[in-house]
């Protein structure tokens, strides 16, 4: 199931990044990302109440910037 990030989530992103990139964005940013940013859009994608992957984007106007895609390497 793919749905929009909440803050109960932050721990598994972090997570899921230092296995996926060897380090993180960080608890603070994303949490900031999520509360603070207007522009900012983060989902993950939960597999039997596991975070297997998350995908975070920035829009401004009619563009989108990527801030990070990872997924599971398992998946």
């Amino acid at each position: 199931m793919i749905r929009k990030a909440e803050a109960k989530d932050i721990f598994y992103i972090v997570k899921l990044e230092k296995k996926v990139f060897n380090q993180s964005l960080g608890e603070k940013f994303i949490l900031q990302e999520l509360t603070d940013n207007p522009f900012s859009h983060y989902f993950v994608y939960v597999i039997e109440s596991e975070v297997i992957g998350y995908i975070g984007f920035r829009v401004y106007d009619s563009q989108a910037e990527m801030m990070n895609f990872a997924v599971l390497p398992d998946y």
